[in-house]
């Protein structure tokens, strides 16, 4: 679970962690249980954004000033709740970094046609089927501010688990990474991964703390201190960037340059969803 008392200490804000159901437990895919309750860890969610609403004036909180915010499979449950709540949302904004539930609903196919059980199960309540984007232009979305993002180098980790190089990184290692993502493998490298601590880390934490902070404040107008994307894609802030812990804008070639070598292999992955 996220440990959210240096954010609230540094930031004066109100952070609220939760835990919520996984595997069998979250995710039984049963056939006796009707649909819109198989996907109990998602309902477990749900169901903190209530308590929230109904106790967090009691530690200082405002329920009406709620932000949710996830980072990886974090920012995918948020990118559900605003992509399943469009009216009367327990939140005024969200933020996400480092994943979205379109991921998730091609995994659920995957794992799905597979014989994998035991994850989430696309039921259009709690996590929508493909395709999205036409969803997302039609308005399907809750009407509030969104702060996103993603980390750098993030699923770099996983490369142990493969016994990669570049040279050996060919289309049917893209299937065995998202077959990767509900196997053991990550797991292993989790448990057993080198670890690193470096001191001038601390500064940069910092700065997302405030920025993200600054957004939780005022979604409006206490943003992070760039202008909203705009349909091209521009007004992207790179945090970090070459040893720095300031924002610097970059051009969105520099990030989106590289999604030309995965597109092919997410049309393959979503085009049964299209034929639903």
């Amino acid at each position: 679970m996220f440990d959210g008392s240096s954010f609230a200490s540094q930031q004066g804000i109100v952070v609220v962690t939760f835990n919520y159901r996984l595997n069998v437990f979250g995710f039984p895919n049963s056939e006796q249980l009707p649909l819109r309750a198989q996907n109990l860890g998602f309902l477990d969610q749900r169901l903190a954004l209530e308590w929230v609403q109904a106790n967090i004036h009691a530690f200082g909180g405002d329920p009406a000033k709620v932000t949710i915010a996830g980072e990886s499979s974090g920012g995918s449950s948020v990118d559900r709740l605003v992509t399943t709540m469009h009216t009367n949302q327990s939140f005024r904004a969200a933020a996400l970094s480092s994943g979205q539930a379109t991921v998730s609903a091609i995994v659920q196919k995957v794992v799905s046609d597979h014989g994998l059980d035991f994850s989430p199960v696309n039921d259009n309540f709690t996590q929508m089927e493909l395709p999205y984007l036409p969803t997302r232009a039609a308005g399907g979305l809750a009407p509030v501010p969104i702060l996103i993002g993603s980390t750098g180098q993030e699923g770099t980790y996983l490369a142990p688990a493969y016994n990669l190089d570049i040279p050996n990184f060919t289309e049917p290692v893209l299937v065995q990474f998202l077959n990767g993502l509900t196997g053991g493998d990550s797991e292993s490298v989790g448990d057993f991964g080198p670890e690193w601590h470096f001191n001038m880390e601390i500064s940069l934490s910092r700065s997302l703390q405030t920025i993200w902070a600054g957004f939780v404040k005022d979604p409006l107008r206490n943003g992070p201190g760039w202008e909203k994307v705009d349909v091209d894609g521009n007004n992207i802030a790179c945090i970090g960037c070459v040893g720095s812990e300031t924002m610097t804008l970059i051009d969105s070639a520099t990030v989106d340059g590289r999604c030309a070598f995965y597109a092919p292999f997410f049309d393959k992955v979503k085009t049964p969803f299209l034929k639903v």
